[in-house]
């Protein structure tokens, strides 16, 4: 009867606030342009009931089971995902034939570490595809679902008002006295810097590598002799370019002869532009001269206006070659916001992954330290095992916050304690989850939090907290867990006394195949000695 009053108070609470539930919504469609999107949310433990949505006509289950793909898929992933056509994973044909859709995108709202619902997001607007930029979107739709359930405390979330002179409105035991944190505030913008700064180095959004090195598809379209992307941008004003063969020079002045015209119709001139043309693409080709230019196309790319992307040919292009055209300018455009997000990205959530080690500005040094050298050891490693740039950060981001479960846990007094008791070593073993938990909510999100979430698992399937064993465990945790356990016997300000890095080398490679990965402890070994 217990169990069926509170299904009966949460289900009155969620039809009050529907409403609110559909104003959230339809930002899928301001921000993603999805035509079609519902609300899961939990109703016990096994359901997620639908309870509201916009867009769909037919075809939308009204519930969907733990056990079912598409919740079995979040919960494993721990993050949002997407798919593009019916036949990129068949365990979703059917879901998206009933509905009459061919795209999905499905982002997770976790509550203190549980599933508690989702978005299920179908289509956009021109038939366009769903990209990473979605992603970040939609999980950003479903964070604002948390801040709500926090005012109507739901799902285990609770808002503390702060007052005017920093203290919990509620009281008790849950009073917080602010202004240490504040002082300590001001004296680190009186310093202009905090421990991080200096230590990541700002990228330069302008060198868009991506884009010029994608110059040379366009040279595969019928009639295309050169192509080129202008950087207007004051400081830079460079045009770079590659052509089926040697430039003339009298042709590249005739390609920005056109670009001018090019921009005088749009209302702006062109300014003089330095000239860089890629010795590699289309070295052995005929030289091209202006009398191979019949036609110049440009346009700028999106976001971004002062690139603007320009393509010569041979002849008029028919409308097939247009069309083509057209999509790899969509490329060039997903490619180049993508890269800039990613670089603009990474100074920033390295800076949120040290604020989660030290939130109140209270500095752990030891704490900090560890975790910007397992931080560093991981991605060296993650490198050394041939893994692509953007693993490599998110690695660096989980090592940098490895520990952050320890703050809540009472770090400080253990890791004076050389022997822990047994209630102890029970409360340690929690740290992961509760790091997990703790990122899972941060910018950082589900990825990572994954990472963390299981970086103290064992290869043989005896470490914790799920017992998960061998290709189980992420690359990225088994690489933490590497290198933390190699930090904890070399660093001197470990809780044990240090060994030499041979020992702990020699200590690393007895544990192959069974507490660490046998082909990980081999790199790591090589990159030491």
């Amino acid at each position: 009867m217990e169990r069926e009053s509170w299904l009966y108070f949460l289900r009155m609470s969620l039809a009050k606030l529907e409403p609110r539930f559909k104003e959230l919504l339809y930002r899928c469609l301001e921000e993603i342009r999805a035509t079609k999107a519902a609300l899961y949310l939990a109703e016990g433990d096994e359901t997620y009931k639908a309870v509201t949505q916009y867009g769909f006509r037919e075809g939308l289950p009204d519930k969907h089971q733990s056990r079912d793909d598409l919740v079995n898929n979040l919960i494993m992933k721990r993050g949002a995902f997407y798919l593009n056509n019916l036949t990129e994973d068949m365990r979703f044909s059917e879901l998206l034939y009933d509905a009459g859709t061919s795209r999905l995108l499905v982002a997770p709202i976790y509550s203190r570490g549980k599933l508690v619902g989702f978005l299920d997001i179908r289509d956009k607007a021109g038939d366009q595809p769903f990209t990473p930029k979605d992603v970040r979107s939609s999980q950003a739709i479903a964070d604002a679902y948390l801040d709500l359930f926090a005012e109507e405390g739901l799902f285990g979330q609770k808002k503390i008002q702060v007052s005017e002179m920093g203290q919990s409105s509620e009281g008790g035991d849950d009073e917080i006295w602010m202004l240490p944190v504040v002082e300590r505030a001001k004296t680190e913008l009186q310093k202009g810097k905090t421990r991080s700064s200096g230590r990541i180095e700002p990228i330069d959004p302008a060198r868009l590598d991506v884009a010029r090195t994608m110059l040379g598809l366009f040279l595969g379209l019928r009639g295309v002799v050169a192509a080129g992307l202008a950087d207007l941008s004051p400081t830079i004003l460079t045009y770079y370019m590659v052509a089926r063969g040697p430039i003339s020079p009298e042709a590249v002045s005739d390609i920005q002869k056109r670009l001018g015209t090019w921009m005088q119709k749009r209302g702006g001139d062109l300014a003089p532009l330095k000239v860089q043309q890629d010795p590699w693409i289309g070295n052995g080709g005929s030289p091209v001269v202006p009398g191979d230019i019949a036609s110049l196309m440009a346009a700028p790319l999106r976001e971004f206006g002062e690139l603007v992307l320009s393509v010569a040919f041979s002849q008029t292009p028919g409308r097939d070659v247009r069309s083509l055209l057209e999509r790899l300018h969509k490329c060039v455009e997903e490619s180049v916001s993508n890269a800039v997000a990613a670089h603009s990205r990474t100074p920033l959530m390295r800076n949120v992954a040290l604020r989660l080690i030290e939130p109140d500005l209270e500095s752990l040094p030891d704490l900090v330290d560890h975790s910007e050298r397992v931080a560093s050891m991981a991605a060296e490693l993650a490198g050394k095992a041939g893994l692509g740039s953007e693993e490599i950060e998110r690695i660096r981001l989980a090592g940098m916050v490895h520990d952050v479960g320890m703050r809540p846990l009472g770090w400080e007094r253990i890791q004076r304690k050389g022997q822990l008791s047994d209630s102890e070593m029970i409360l340690v073993r929690q740290h992961p989850m509760v790091g997990a938990a703790i990122i899972s909510r941060s910018p950082l999100g589900a990825e990572i939090a994954t990472l963390v979430h299981s970086h103290h698992e064992r290869v043989d399937g005896t470490g914790y907290p799920e017992g998960l064993k061998g290709k189980e465990i992420p690359t990225g945790s088994r690489i933490i867990h590497i290198c933390e356990a190699f930090d904890a016997m070399t660093a001197p300000d470990s809780y044990k006394p240090p060994v030499s890095v041979e020992e702990a080398c020699s200590r690393l490679s007895g544990a192959k195949g069974r507490q660490f990965d046998s082909d990980l402890v081999d790199a790591f070994v090589s990159l030491r000695t």
